[in-house]
């Protein structure tokens, strides 16, 4: 199987000379249009939300067409391709996306999200990422997300993230940074 790595856009830009695949999931608000890796890319532009917030009523939600697209791109990747997946922090989108891309090659839904915290401990799943991932692949309603709570759960960890606790400060919530 193809190696899969997980990080922020900064250091996929550093990254991504050794990447033969690119997974990029930005917000569209412009902020890494100049990530460009050519060929070797696939670019989503949606949000880190998985609801609507009254923080930020613009906000993009990510769409099943979205996730269609990442996991059509993925399922051209060969066992010798060095993946990168990608977003702002890479901890949500990404870690969300990268389980329903190893889901989609071949692992069960929890080797995938056993990997992705063993190689992404911080990861903090998009909900709504992991429920098009379930749909998208046929799996059962809220597996993916249902094992991600089960993760939370067993490691002590909240699972449900208000609006304040993402906007705590690294003192008040350490986890999240």
């Amino acid at each position: 199987m193809f190696k899969l790595r997980i990080m922020s856009a900064k250091l996929a830009i550093s990254e991504s000379k050794e990447a033969t695949k690119i997974v990029s999931l930005v917000s569209p608000d412009g902020r890494f249009a100049k990530l460009d890796f050519g060929s070797k890319q696939h670019r989503e532009k949606f949000d880190d939300f998985d609801m609507p917030t009254n923080l930020y009523p613009d906000a993009v939600l990510p769409r099943l067409d979205h996730i269609q697209r990442v996991l059509a791109f993925a399922n051209k990747f060969d066992d010798d391709d060095d993946v990168i997946v990608h977003c702002h922090a890479g901890r949500c989108r990404s870690s969300a996306m990268a389980i329903g891309i190893l889901v989609q090659a071949g692992l069960s839904p929890d080797e995938a999200v056993e990997y992705v915290f063993r190689i992404r401990p911080r990861s903090v799943p998009n909900t709504l990422v992991l429920e098009h991932c379930e749909t998208a692949l046929g799996l059962n309603n809220s597996e993916l997300r249902d094992l991600v709570e089960d993760w939370y759960k067993a490691n002590g960890l909240p699972w449900q993230w208000s609006d304040e606790k993402l906007l705590a400060t690294e003192d008040e919530n350490p986890y999240l940074y």
